[in-house]
């Protein structure tokens, strides 16, 4: 792919574009609104990576987000855990 070619696409339509036709997820990649919906995310997630404070306390809530995670996995199977039982643990 060629500089040129890249002109006027988000960098995510630049590399969805140039995938080999192997890819499982090229054909998702290439729809329309994923690869602005993938530089958003990115950008989101960046914001996250910069704060401060989040940075300063990421094990704290790195702990927070997994106990989270793993209560609402049990409710997709039907099970109700209190958030406390599980910082208990």
């Amino acid at each position: 792919m060629t500089v040129s070619s890249a002109a006027g696409r988000s960098p995510s339509a630049a590399r969805a574009a140039g995938r080999a036709a192997d890819d499982p997820l090229a054909r998702v990649a290439a729809l329309d609104g994923v690869a602005e919906a993938v530089d958003a995310a990115r950008a989101a997630v960046d914001k996250v990576l910069a704060h401060r404070i989040l940075r300063r306390r990421s094990a704290e809530i790195t702990t927070e987000s997994t106990l989270r995670s793993a209560r609402a996995s049990a409710a997709l199977e039907g099970a109700d855990l209190p958030m406390d039982d599980l910082r208990a643990r």
